[in-house]
Protein backbone atom coordinates (compact mmCIF):
# COMPACT_ATOMS: atom_id res chain seq x y z
CA UNK A 1 0.00 0.00 0.00
CA UNK A 2 2.84 2.38 0.87
CA UNK A 3 4.48 1.98 -2.52
CA UNK A 4 1.12 2.25 -4.29
CA UNK A 5 0.46 5.60 -2.57
CA UNK A 6 3.73 6.99 -3.86
CA UNK A 7 3.02 5.73 -7.38
CA UNK A 8 -0.51 7.17 -7.36
CA UNK A 9 0.80 10.61 -6.38
CA UNK A 10 3.40 10.65 -9.10
CA UNK A 11 0.90 9.33 -11.66
CA UNK A 12 -1.09 12.57 -11.41
CA UNK A 13 1.69 14.46 -13.17
CA UNK A 14 0.56 15.55 -16.61
CA UNK A 15 3.88 15.55 -18.37
CA UNK A 16 4.07 12.29 -20.38
CA UNK A 17 7.88 12.13 -20.31
CA UNK A 18 7.85 12.35 -16.54
CA UNK A 19 5.27 9.55 -16.41
CA UNK A 20 7.44 7.27 -18.51
CA UNK A 21 10.46 7.94 -16.30
CA UNK A 22 8.54 7.09 -13.12
CA UNK A 23 7.21 3.87 -14.64
CA UNK A 24 10.75 2.80 -15.50
CA UNK A 25 12.03 3.58 -12.01
CA UNK A 26 9.06 1.78 -10.45
CA UNK A 27 9.78 -1.31 -12.53
CA UNK A 28 13.39 -1.28 -11.41
CA UNK A 29 12.32 -1.01 -7.77
CA UNK A 30 10.05 -4.04 -8.14
CA UNK A 31 12.86 -6.17 -9.51
CA UNK A 32 12.17 -5.78 -13.24
CA UNK A 33 15.12 -5.29 -15.62
CA UNK A 34 16.79 -2.00 -14.81
CA UNK A 35 16.29 0.91 -17.17
CA UNK A 36 19.27 2.46 -18.88
CA UNK A 37 21.07 5.01 -16.76
CA UNK A 38 20.63 8.66 -17.54
CA UNK A 39 23.69 10.59 -18.67
CA UNK A 40 24.29 14.31 -18.40
CA UNK A 41 27.37 16.40 -19.08
CA UNK A 42 28.71 19.91 -19.47
CA UNK A 43 32.24 21.11 -20.20
CA UNK A 44 33.35 20.28 -16.64
CA UNK A 45 31.58 17.05 -15.60
CA UNK A 46 30.28 13.89 -17.25
CA UNK A 47 27.83 12.03 -15.02
CA UNK A 48 25.62 8.96 -15.05
CA UNK A 49 22.63 8.56 -12.73
CA UNK A 50 20.61 5.63 -11.46
CA UNK A 51 17.47 5.91 -9.32
CA UNK A 52 19.52 6.75 -6.20
CA UNK A 53 22.20 9.18 -7.41
CA UNK A 54 25.45 9.42 -9.38
CA UNK A 55 27.08 6.14 -10.45
CA UNK A 56 29.79 7.59 -12.71
CA UNK A 57 31.69 10.85 -12.31
CA UNK A 58 34.31 11.93 -14.82
CA UNK A 59 35.89 15.18 -15.84
CA UNK A 60 34.86 16.47 -19.24
CA UNK A 61 35.91 16.05 -21.97
CA UNK A 62 35.57 12.29 -22.03
CA UNK A 63 39.12 11.93 -23.35
CA UNK A 64 39.94 12.10 -19.62
CA UNK A 65 38.47 8.69 -18.90
CA UNK A 66 39.14 8.21 -15.18
CA UNK A 67 35.93 7.40 -13.29
CA UNK A 68 36.11 8.69 -9.72
CA UNK A 69 33.24 6.52 -8.42
CA UNK A 70 33.72 2.84 -7.65
CA UNK A 71 31.86 0.31 -9.76
CA UNK A 72 28.39 -0.54 -8.38
CA UNK A 73 28.55 2.36 -5.90
CA UNK A 74 26.41 5.52 -5.76
CA UNK A 75 27.07 9.09 -4.72
CA UNK A 76 23.86 10.27 -3.08
CA UNK A 77 23.19 7.62 -0.44
CA UNK A 78 23.28 8.57 3.25
CA UNK A 79 23.08 6.80 6.63
CA UNK A 80 21.37 8.50 9.57
CA UNK A 81 20.62 7.35 13.13
CA UNK A 82 17.75 9.19 14.76
CA UNK A 83 15.22 8.93 17.56
CA UNK A 84 11.89 10.42 18.56
CA UNK A 85 12.02 11.80 22.10
CA UNK A 86 13.54 9.20 24.44
CA UNK A 87 12.74 6.25 22.20
CA UNK A 88 15.35 3.87 20.80
CA UNK A 89 17.67 5.00 18.02
CA UNK A 90 16.56 4.01 14.52
CA UNK A 91 18.26 3.83 11.13
CA UNK A 92 17.49 5.89 8.03
CA UNK A 93 19.55 4.20 5.29
CA UNK A 94 18.65 5.34 1.79
CA UNK A 95 20.27 2.33 0.10
CA UNK A 96 17.67 0.15 1.85
CA UNK A 97 14.69 2.44 1.11
CA UNK A 98 13.95 1.43 -2.47
CA UNK A 99 10.17 1.20 -1.94
CA UNK A 100 9.93 4.74 -0.55
CA UNK A 101 12.22 6.33 -3.14
CA UNK A 102 10.73 8.41 -5.95
CA UNK A 103 12.36 10.57 -8.59
CA UNK A 104 10.80 14.01 -8.51
CA UNK A 105 12.83 15.19 -11.49
CA UNK A 106 15.14 13.27 -13.76
CA UNK A 107 18.62 14.32 -14.76
CA UNK A 108 17.72 15.37 -18.30
CA UNK A 109 14.46 17.18 -17.60
CA UNK A 110 14.44 20.99 -17.47
CA UNK A 111 17.94 21.11 -15.93
CA UNK A 112 21.04 18.97 -15.52
CA UNK A 113 19.94 17.54 -12.20
CA UNK A 114 18.23 14.75 -10.35
CA UNK A 115 15.86 15.24 -7.39
CA UNK A 116 15.03 12.18 -5.29
CA UNK A 117 12.52 12.04 -2.41
CA UNK A 118 12.46 9.42 0.35
CA UNK A 119 9.27 8.98 2.40
CA UNK A 120 7.53 11.63 0.36
CA UNK A 121 4.36 12.81 2.12
CA UNK A 122 1.86 15.65 1.98
CA UNK A 123 1.59 18.41 4.53
CA UNK A 124 -1.35 16.79 6.33
CA UNK A 125 -0.48 13.12 6.13
CA UNK A 126 2.55 11.03 6.99
CA UNK A 127 3.51 7.39 7.34
CA UNK A 128 7.16 7.80 8.37
CA UNK A 129 9.25 9.94 10.73
CA UNK A 130 11.55 11.75 8.30
CA UNK A 131 11.29 12.93 4.71
CA UNK A 132 14.50 13.46 2.74
CA UNK A 133 14.88 15.32 -0.54
CA UNK A 134 18.29 15.06 -2.16
CA UNK A 135 19.34 17.06 -5.21
CA UNK A 136 22.38 16.43 -7.43
CA UNK A 137 22.79 19.27 -9.91
CA UNK A 138 25.35 20.51 -12.41
CA UNK A 139 25.62 24.28 -12.17
CA UNK A 140 28.48 26.05 -13.97
CA UNK A 141 31.79 24.43 -13.05
CA UNK A 142 30.38 22.64 -9.98
CA UNK A 143 28.33 19.60 -9.02
CA UNK A 144 26.04 20.50 -6.10
CA UNK A 145 24.67 17.98 -3.62
CA UNK A 146 21.91 19.28 -1.34
CA UNK A 147 20.16 17.31 1.41
CA UNK A 148 16.87 18.51 2.88
CA UNK A 149 15.33 16.76 5.90
CA UNK A 150 11.79 17.42 7.09
CA UNK A 151 10.20 16.16 10.29
CA UNK A 152 6.75 14.91 9.24
CA UNK A 153 5.60 13.94 12.74
CA UNK A 154 4.18 15.86 15.68
CA UNK A 155 7.14 14.92 17.92
CA UNK A 156 10.72 16.24 17.97
CA UNK A 157 13.23 14.09 16.08
CA UNK A 158 16.92 14.04 17.05
CA UNK A 159 19.55 13.20 14.41
CA UNK A 160 22.44 11.62 16.32
CA UNK A 161 24.68 10.44 13.49
CA UNK A 162 24.59 11.78 9.94
CA UNK A 163 27.00 9.86 7.71
CA UNK A 164 27.80 10.47 4.05
CA UNK A 165 29.37 7.38 2.45
CA UNK A 166 31.99 8.49 -0.07
CA UNK A 167 32.06 5.96 -2.95
CA UNK A 168 35.51 6.88 -4.26
CA UNK A 169 38.39 4.42 -4.70
CA UNK A 170 40.66 5.94 -2.07
CA UNK A 171 42.76 2.80 -1.59
CA UNK A 172 44.03 1.98 -5.07
CA UNK A 173 43.56 4.42 -7.93
CA UNK A 174 42.85 7.60 -5.93
CA UNK A 175 44.67 9.41 -3.15
CA UNK A 176 42.34 11.05 -0.65
CA UNK A 177 43.28 14.08 1.44
CA UNK A 178 40.94 15.11 4.23
CA UNK A 179 40.82 18.18 6.44
CA UNK A 180 38.05 17.60 8.98
CA UNK A 181 37.84 20.83 10.94
CA UNK A 182 34.25 21.99 11.42
CA UNK A 183 33.00 24.59 8.94
CA UNK A 184 36.46 24.85 7.39
CA UNK A 185 36.54 21.20 6.26
CA UNK A 186 37.22 19.85 2.79
CA UNK A 187 38.24 16.64 1.02
CA UNK A 188 40.15 15.98 -2.18
CA UNK A 189 40.69 12.96 -4.43
CA UNK A 190 43.54 12.82 -6.94
CA UNK A 191 44.55 10.01 -9.32
CA UNK A 192 47.99 8.48 -8.94
CA UNK A 193 49.09 10.14 -12.18
CA UNK A 194 50.29 13.66 -11.39
CA UNK A 195 48.81 15.21 -14.53
CA UNK A 196 45.26 14.05 -13.72
CA UNK A 197 42.69 16.46 -12.20
CA UNK A 198 41.90 16.75 -8.48
CA UNK A 199 38.28 16.46 -7.30
CA UNK A 200 37.57 18.85 -4.41
CA UNK A 201 34.56 18.52 -2.08
CA UNK A 202 33.65 21.53 0.07
CA UNK A 203 30.70 22.53 2.25
CA UNK A 204 28.52 25.21 0.70
CA UNK A 205 28.57 28.48 2.64
CA UNK A 206 25.24 29.91 1.42
CA UNK A 207 22.11 28.23 0.12
CA UNK A 208 22.35 27.78 -3.68
CA UNK A 209 20.10 30.13 -5.64
CA UNK A 210 18.34 27.27 -7.43
CA UNK A 211 16.90 25.93 -4.17
CA UNK A 212 13.30 27.00 -3.32
CA UNK A 213 12.59 29.56 -0.61
CA UNK A 214 11.43 26.87 1.80
CA UNK A 215 14.80 25.16 1.58
CA UNK A 216 16.69 28.43 1.90
CA UNK A 217 14.87 29.34 5.12
CA UNK A 218 16.17 26.17 6.76
CA UNK A 219 19.70 26.19 5.32
CA UNK A 220 22.67 25.57 7.64
CA UNK A 221 26.36 25.64 6.63
CA UNK A 222 27.89 22.19 7.09
CA UNK A 223 30.37 21.55 9.90
CA UNK A 224 32.13 18.21 9.41
CA UNK A 225 33.10 16.38 12.60
CA UNK A 226 34.71 13.05 11.81
CA UNK A 227 35.97 10.76 9.05
CA UNK A 228 36.34 6.99 9.13
CA UNK A 229 36.32 4.08 6.70
CA UNK A 230 32.54 4.42 6.34
CA UNK A 231 32.59 8.05 5.22
CA UNK A 232 32.36 11.57 6.63
CA UNK A 233 30.05 12.71 9.43
CA UNK A 234 28.00 15.90 9.65
CA UNK A 235 26.81 14.84 13.12
CA UNK A 236 28.64 12.23 15.20
CA UNK A 237 27.12 12.26 18.69
CA UNK A 238 26.75 8.49 18.92
CA UNK A 239 30.42 7.86 18.16
CA UNK A 240 31.09 9.00 21.73
CA UNK A 241 29.82 5.60 22.88
CA UNK A 242 32.79 3.99 21.15
CA UNK A 243 36.07 4.65 22.97
CA UNK A 244 38.22 3.56 20.03
CA UNK A 245 36.36 5.90 17.69
CA UNK A 246 36.58 8.74 20.19
CA UNK A 247 40.35 8.29 20.56
CA UNK A 248 40.85 8.38 16.79
CA UNK A 249 38.51 11.33 16.48
CA UNK A 250 40.55 13.67 18.66
CA UNK A 251 38.83 16.50 20.45
CA UNK A 252 36.51 18.07 17.88
CA UNK A 253 32.95 18.71 19.13
CA UNK A 254 30.42 15.92 18.65
CA UNK A 255 26.91 17.15 17.89
CA UNK A 256 23.38 16.08 17.13
CA UNK A 257 20.54 18.08 15.60
CA UNK A 258 16.92 18.23 16.76
CA UNK A 259 14.12 18.80 14.28
CA UNK A 260 11.10 20.31 16.00
CA UNK A 261 7.57 18.94 15.39
CA UNK A 262 6.16 19.71 11.95
CA UNK A 263 4.63 23.12 11.32
CA UNK A 264 6.98 24.70 13.90
CA UNK A 265 10.16 26.73 13.29
CA UNK A 266 13.08 24.31 13.06
CA UNK A 267 11.17 21.32 11.65
CA UNK A 268 13.46 21.22 8.58
CA UNK A 269 17.19 21.40 7.85
CA UNK A 270 19.17 21.74 4.61
CA UNK A 271 22.85 20.99 4.04
CA UNK A 272 24.81 21.36 0.81
CA UNK A 273 28.16 20.36 -0.70
CA UNK A 274 29.96 21.31 -3.86
CA UNK A 275 32.38 19.34 -6.06
CA UNK A 276 34.84 21.19 -8.31
CA UNK A 277 38.01 20.35 -10.24
CA UNK A 278 41.53 21.60 -9.63
CA UNK A 279 44.63 20.92 -11.72
CA UNK A 280 47.16 20.99 -8.87
CA UNK A 281 47.67 21.81 -5.20
CA UNK A 282 47.96 25.54 -5.75
CA UNK A 283 44.66 25.54 -7.61
CA UNK A 284 43.11 23.60 -4.72
CA UNK A 285 44.19 26.42 -2.38
CA UNK A 286 42.69 29.03 -4.67
CA UNK A 287 39.45 27.06 -4.90
CA UNK A 288 39.22 26.89 -1.08
CA UNK A 289 39.65 30.65 -0.95
CA UNK A 290 36.94 31.17 -3.58
CA UNK A 291 34.53 29.00 -1.57
CA UNK A 292 34.98 31.09 1.58
CA UNK A 293 37.20 28.51 3.29
CA UNK A 294 40.90 28.85 4.19
CA UNK A 295 44.14 28.69 2.28
CA UNK A 296 45.99 27.55 5.40
CA UNK A 297 49.72 27.36 6.01
CA UNK A 298 51.21 26.17 9.33
CA UNK A 299 54.98 26.27 9.85
CA UNK A 300 56.71 24.14 11.03
CA UNK A 301 53.56 21.99 11.33
CA UNK A 302 50.91 20.69 13.72
CA UNK A 303 53.30 18.42 15.71
CA UNK A 304 55.39 20.48 18.11
CA UNK A 305 57.53 20.32 21.21
CA UNK A 306 56.39 22.32 24.26
CA UNK A 307 57.43 25.95 23.90
CA UNK A 308 58.06 25.59 20.16
CA UNK A 309 56.15 28.27 18.23
CA UNK A 310 54.06 27.65 15.13
CA UNK A 311 53.19 30.35 12.60
CA UNK A 312 49.68 30.26 11.12
CA UNK A 313 48.89 32.00 7.85
CA UNK A 314 45.12 32.16 7.24
CA UNK A 315 43.91 33.45 3.88
CA UNK A 316 40.14 33.73 3.44
CA UNK A 317 37.43 35.93 1.96
CA UNK A 318 35.72 35.76 5.38
CA UNK A 319 36.90 37.99 8.21
CA UNK A 320 38.43 36.27 11.25
CA UNK A 321 36.69 37.18 14.50
CA UNK A 322 39.00 35.38 16.93
CA UNK A 323 41.54 32.57 17.41
CA UNK A 324 41.00 30.88 20.78
CA UNK A 325 42.95 28.21 22.65
CA UNK A 326 41.58 25.11 24.35
CA UNK A 327 44.02 25.59 27.24
CA UNK A 328 44.06 29.35 27.66
CA UNK A 329 46.65 29.52 30.47
CA UNK A 330 48.98 27.13 28.63
CA UNK A 331 48.83 28.79 25.21
CA UNK A 332 50.19 32.06 23.85
CA UNK A 333 48.58 33.50 20.71
CA UNK A 334 50.13 36.55 19.09
CA UNK A 335 48.38 38.35 16.22
CA UNK A 336 51.10 39.38 13.76
CA UNK A 337 48.69 41.33 11.57
CA UNK A 338 47.83 40.95 7.94
CA UNK A 339 50.11 40.22 4.99
CA UNK A 340 47.34 41.58 2.76
CA UNK A 341 43.63 42.34 2.96
CA UNK A 342 42.58 38.67 3.14
CA UNK A 343 45.53 37.11 5.01
CA UNK A 344 46.07 37.10 8.78
CA UNK A 345 49.16 35.69 10.48
CA UNK A 346 49.36 34.35 14.05
CA UNK A 347 52.17 33.00 16.19
CA UNK A 348 51.10 30.25 18.62
CA UNK A 349 53.09 28.58 21.42
CA UNK A 350 51.79 25.63 23.46
CA UNK A 351 52.92 24.52 26.92
CA UNK A 352 50.25 21.88 27.52
CA UNK A 353 51.41 18.46 26.32
CA UNK A 354 49.07 16.22 24.36
CA UNK A 355 46.29 17.31 22.02
CA UNK A 356 45.64 21.04 21.78
CA UNK A 357 42.74 22.60 19.91
CA UNK A 358 42.60 26.07 18.37
CA UNK A 359 39.21 27.45 17.38
CA UNK A 360 39.10 29.98 14.54
CA UNK A 361 35.79 31.87 14.59
CA UNK A 362 35.05 33.62 11.30
CA UNK A 363 32.29 34.96 9.10
CA UNK A 364 28.84 34.78 10.65
CA UNK A 365 29.67 32.56 13.60
CA UNK A 366 31.37 29.75 11.71
CA UNK A 367 34.14 27.79 13.43
CA UNK A 368 37.21 25.99 12.12
CA UNK A 369 39.12 23.69 14.47
CA UNK A 370 42.88 23.20 14.24
CA UNK A 371 44.34 20.23 16.11
CA UNK A 372 47.93 20.22 17.36
CA UNK A 373 49.94 17.49 19.07
CA UNK A 374 52.47 18.73 21.62
CA UNK A 375 55.08 16.27 22.92
CA UNK A 376 58.71 16.57 23.92
CA UNK A 377 59.76 13.95 21.38
CA UNK A 378 57.95 15.58 18.45
CA UNK A 379 59.61 18.06 16.12
CA UNK A 380 57.76 18.02 12.80
CA UNK A 381 57.50 20.49 10.00
CA UNK A 382 55.70 20.99 6.77
CA UNK A 383 52.96 22.83 5.00
CA UNK A 384 49.31 21.95 5.62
Amino acid sequence: MRFQRIFDKENKVKNRTWKVLIVLVTAACLGAPAAAQESVANKYFSLQFNSAGVTSLKRSPLTIAKDFILQDKTLGDIIVRYRMGDQAWQDFITAEMVETRTIKQGAQQAASQQIIVYNGSGWYDYYADLELTTRLRLEGDALFWTLHFRNVTHKPVEIGNFLLPLPFDSHKSLKMKSFIAGHGSYLTWSPNQAEEPVLVMTPVEKCPLFEPAQTERNFAPVSLEYLDEKGVYIHSLLLGDNNAAQNRKGNLPQTSHILTPKFTPGDEITYAFKFRWADDEEQVRQLLYEEGLFDLNIVPGTSLAPGKAATLSLRSKNSIKSVDAEYVDQTTIEDLGGKDQDTRVYKVTFSQEGKNLLTVTYGSGRKMYLQFTVEKTLMAGGRV
